[in-house]
């Protein structure tokens, strides 16, 4: 006796429909989706960095950050009350983890320093281009007052820490330029400010954990000679000798006959003229 044949009951057109309308609907959410996600990705961080000075940086130079393209500068313009200039630049994807309070920026270009040596050689033939440094943390934040020089590297663990005292600012000492002894570098100045009393000027610097021995009370600061020139009456010449290593600035270190006691961190110096220790 044979077994007569299900009935199987056709679809409902009316759920069929239901069914289509739900994928669509999830298909198109999807898409709506994927397009907002692409087009938050594609559009970037925009970031406004302010600076005295643009440095030669164009429209279309790159952000960089440890050598990798992290974004791309999209105008600068001078500043409406003309103080300066204002870059503004366009993060890629991620560059929400770059646009955070204390964020650094400055403008690589060709410099010289025996503390760093030659840094920026890249932009020589090629144009200049944005740094970036980021924060360790901070809260979300796209406006920012650039450095004018690269930020300069921490001293070593263990190095000292002295001030030197002049009368006016020397455009061979600045931050980064070396503090030298013999010609050798020993170190680094930090920073260049006008004094409290407004009667000259203090440098911040310090000395290297290796040489930082060297440094006593009795020590004497100097401008680097840039040039050095000797003048013959007898033959009526005028000979210039310049060294290229000390085109950097910067200060020497000169030691004393006698060495007295070591100097302590902090310890204030006056920077000598330029001649030598009698």
């Amino acid at each position: 006796m044979s077994t007569p044949p299900a009935d199987i009951a056709p679809a409902r057109p009316g759920r069929r429909r239901v069914v289509l309308i739900v994928a669509f609907a999830a298909l198109a959410l999807g898409g709506l989706a994927a397009y907002g996600y692409d087009r938050h990705q594609s559009r970037g961080t925009p970031v406004t960095v302010r600076f005295v000075d643009a440095h030669g940086l164009r429209p279309g130079a790159p952000v960089r950050f440890r050598g990798v393209d992290v974004g791309k500068v999209t105008e600068v313009t001078v500043a409406p009350d003309l103080s300066g200039v204002e870059v503004r630049a366009t993060l890629t994807a991620g560059g929400e983890r770059l646009a955070r309070a204390g964020t650094r920026f400055w403008v690589v270009r060709p410099t010289v320093s025996l503390a760093d040596g030659l840094t920026g050689l890249d932009t020589i033939a090629g144009d200049h281009y944005l740094a970036v440094l980021p924060a360790a943390d901070g809260e979300p934040c796209t406006a920012f007052a650039g450095d004018e020089t690269p930020p300069q590297s921490e001293p070593p663990a263990g190095s000292l820490a002295v001030e030197l005292r002049a009368t006016r600012r020397s455009f061979a000492v600045r931050p980064g330029a070396p503090v030298t002894c013999c010609g050798m570098p020993v170190g680094a100045v930090r920073s260049v400010a006008l004094a409290e009393d407004g009667r000259g000027v203090v440098i911040g610097a310090w000395v290297g954990p290796a040489h930082r021995g060297l440094v006593r009370a009795n020590c004497r600061f100097r401008e680097t000679e840039l040039v050095q020139a000797n003048v013959s009456l007898k033959d009526m010449a005028v000979k210039l000798r310049v060294d290229p290593a000390a085109l950097a600035g910067g200060v020497e270190l000169e030691l004393p006959a006698r060495l007295g006691e070591p100097a302590e961190p902090g310890h204030m110096f006056e920077l000598a003229d330029r001649i030598g220790l009698p």
